[in-house]
C-alpha cells in the first residue's frame, strides 16, 4: 500500500515537471533560455514517471505485501 501511494506520488510530480516544461511555466523561468537544463529537467521528470510506475506494478504484482 505504501509503494501504491509513493509510487503514485512519485509519478505525478514527475508528469507535472514534464507538463511543466513543455507549457514553459512561469516557475521554471530560469530554466527557459537553457536548453541543456530543460533537457536535465526533462530527463528527471522521465525518470520520476518510470519509477513511479516501476512502484505501483512491482506492489501488484506482490499482491502489495512486500
Amino acid at each position: 500500500m505504501l509503494k501504491t501511494l509513493a509510487g503514485l506520488v512519485i509519478g505525478v510530480a514527475g508528469a507535472v515537471l514534464l507538463a511543466s516544461i513543455v507549457i514553459d511555466a512561469e516557475y521554471l523561468a530560469f530554466a527557459s533560455d537553457d536548453f541543456a537544463l530543460r533537457m536535465a529537467l526533462s530527463l528527471v521528470g522521465l525518470f520520476m514517471v518510470h519509477q513511479g510506475y516501476r512502484l505501483v506494478t512491482s506492489s501488484r504484482e506482490s499482491g502489495g505485501r512486500k
